[in-house]
């Protein structure tokens, strides 16, 4: 069946309109038209334009709106075949974006301007919302009157998509870029942010950095503000390449590093972190670095140490006189007392009171001494064997009826360590193991060398460690359910200070159960010496 218009008159058929129609707005949009006319034929462009997303059409405004033509690709692009169209030209206004008709309205009411381009949403039956470009050129009769309007639907919803996702991700990198700007700005740590463009470096710092540092705030500047001002811990001053802003553009971990910043007011202990910036695809950027003032924290160190030696010193003292009158009164032969064993067993009692509560002030010490970093070890040589089976002799007088076996290895290996210390870890491990396994039970000490290291085991039979209780089992005050419910009294401080100890050496310590049967724990002791003289504890 043939085409018809509203006025049942069969319309143009291409090539003949359409041609007119590609060709008269191709000639107003190109400058070199008589080179196109020659290169491409009338079908061809509109092959052309179709294979484009391009729907060439014609209106007719006398004696009334008409669609003369409308391009096969409407019905595809449009939702609508040209046919619709033809029968009712209302259809493709009603499709216009309501916000859109006035610009379309008033680009056709003055088209015998010249030829006219603007974008156009339509809305297909399906709902879908699709970009047009417009092009509208003016068709004259032989009086120069405009009689129709030719031009080409170009489907832009691509660009559109594209333009409206660019400006997503302009709006986006502002608020992203203000965001970044805000928390640098507002942040309680000192940052500074440090930027690369080409051969030059960019530093950018908040006002907290400024303040820490003693440096005069800038927007921006391109030399390091710490540069003279950084020091080690040695106290000399850092080279430019050795800045940890410098060094992690080189691919170095700066991951809290303690240094000096040496301003006006005096040395500032601080800690130092970097991270480098990596862009989409992974190219080094830029870096940010974070510096914590660790005054308060250092003092609070300070305080510890004092606190410690106030301890050591003045709790000490007193306890120790006590002690000493108390066995001196205990040995007298002859007592000038009615009740002279009575005399002796109160006498006992103060002497073993005197002594649980040294015990008590010594873990007070050493629990301080870790909790500041400062254990002091002074180590040298030792078989560590040998200290264990002193620690197992001594402990089998005091436990008669628990056997207590020591698999030693020979040769004994030689490991540097604090004998006094490590006395102090084994006694606690054995004497737990003791007091806290089956009656009866025997608690066994194995010694085992790797490569790296000496490990000691020690286990026991009895209850087991559930998992929960492992978790919580070094942490200080610490104590398991079956520790609460014993008549055996303690502070919860043994263990975390013997992982403290078995830390300070270089080493670790954990430990393994099996609920109702058998609970080890490992000491892993490192064979070569990483540190001489004094270490400090991992608190």
């Amino acid at each position: 069946m043939g085409r018809v218009d509203a006025k049942g008159r069969q319309p143009e058929t291409p090539p003949a309109l359409v041609c007119r129609t590609h060709f008269a707005v191709w000639q107003a949009r190109l400058p070199d038209w008589h080179g196109v006319h020659s290169m491409v034929s009338e079908e061809g462009l509109e092959r052309l334009l179709e294979a484009s997303s391009q729907i060439p059409f014609e209106f007719a405004f006398q004696p009334e709106l008409s669609i003369k033509y409308m391009g096969r690709l409407a019905s595809t692009l449009l939702g609508h075949d040209p046919e619709d169209y033809y029968r009712d030209p209302q259809i493709f206004f009603s499709q216009v974006y309501p916000r859109d008709r006035p610009s379309l309205e008033k680009s056709l009411e003055f088209v015998s301007d010249g030829p006219s381009c603007l974008p156009v949403r339509i809305v297909r039956p399906d709902g879908n919302l699709v970009w047009f470009e417009v092009t509208l050129l003016p068709k004259h009769d032989g009086d120069d009157q405009v009689v129709d309007v030719q031009g080409i639907l170009k489907d832009i919803t691509d660009i559109k998509l594209l333009e409206e996702e660019q400006r997503d991700l302009i709006h986006l990198t502002a608020v992203e870029k203000e965001w970044v700007q805000t928390v640098l700005a507002k942040s309680p740590v000192a940052m500074m942010l440090v930027r690369k463009h080409g051969a030059r470096t960019f530093y950018q710092a908040n006002q907290r950095f400024h303040e820490l540092t003693g440096t005069e705030p800038d927007r921006e500047r391109t030399s390091t503000p710490l540069l003279g001002r950084l020091l080690d811990d040695a106290g000399a001053e850092l080279a430019e390449d050795h800045m940890p802003s410098v060094r992690v553009f080189r691919g170095d971990n700066i991951r809290d590093q303690e240094f000096v910043i040496r301003t006006v007011k005096g040395d500032v202990p601080v800690r130092i972190n970097a991270a480098p910036i990596r862009g989409p695809r992974g190219r080094l950027q830029g870096a940010v670095v974070a510096i914590e003032d660790l005054s308060a924290s250092k003092e609070l160190e300070r305080l510890r140490r004092e606190w410690s030696e106030v301890i050591a010193h003045d709790f000490r003292q007193p306890i120790n006189t006590i002690e000493m009158f108390s066995s001196t009164l205990e040995s007298f032969p002859d007592l000038p007392v009615t009740a002279p064993e009575k005399f002796r067993k109160g006498v006992g009692w103060i002497r073993n009171s005197t002594q649980q509560l040294a015990r008590l002030v010594d873990d007070l010490v050493d629990f301080s001494r870790i909790e500041a970093n400062s254990m002091k070890l002074e180590k040298r040589p030792v078989g560590v064997c040998a200290v264990l089976n002193d620690v197992a002799d001594r402990l089998r007088a005091q436990f008669a009826s628990r056997p207590i076996s020591v698999c030693a290895l020979h040769p004994a290996p030689v490991v540097s360590v604090d004998p006094v210390r490590m006395q102090q870890v084994f006694t606690n491990l054995i004497s737990n193991a003791l007091k806290y396994g089956a009656p009866g039970t025997p608690v066994t000490i194995e010694c085992e060398q790797t490569e790296t290291a000496l490990v000691i085991a020690i286990s026991n039979e009895g209850e087991g460690l559930s998992s929960e209780e492992i978790n919580g089992l070094f942490q200080r005050f610490g104590r398991t359910e079956k520790a609460l419910r014993s008549t055996t009294k303690g502070t919860g401080l043994g263990l975390y200070i013997t992982k403290g100890l078995v830390e300070a050496h270089g080493g670790r310590i954990w430990v393994e159960s099996t609920p109702g049967k058998t609970t080890t724990f490992f000491i892993s002791l490192p064979l070569k010496d990483t540190e001489s003289g004094e270490a400090n504890a991992a608190g």
